[in-house]
């Protein structure tokens, strides 16, 4: 089988941290002074990066990558109510 198409799903994990670079302060103290958003965020990343990595790799990991679109999603669902529900003072 051919390999995934690696520019098209680097298009699709776009980095929500880019989408809301106007709040990366407000998430740098977030992580600062909440554990959990830190792990969420770290959570993020490495999802992102492993995205990254099967992208790269044959499609017979189309079910693994669909796995990891699913985490994708739901960690910038937690990440934005996170950010939505607390109020980060300077």
């Amino acid at each position: 089988m051919p390999p995934v198409e690696t520019t098209s799903l680097r298009k699709q994990t776009t980095h929500l941290f880019d989408k809301v670079a106007d709040r990366r302060s407000e998430i740098d103290r977030l992580k600062a002074i909440n554990q959990q958003f830190e792990e969420v965020c770290n959570d993020y990343e490495e999802c992102i990066e492993t995205l990254e990595r099967l992208g790269q790799q044959s499609s017979s990991n189309r079910r693994m990558i669909n796995e990891y679109k699913r985490l994708r999603e739901s960690l910038e669902t937690e990440i934005i109510h996170y950010l939505n529900r607390t109020k980060c003072v300077p």
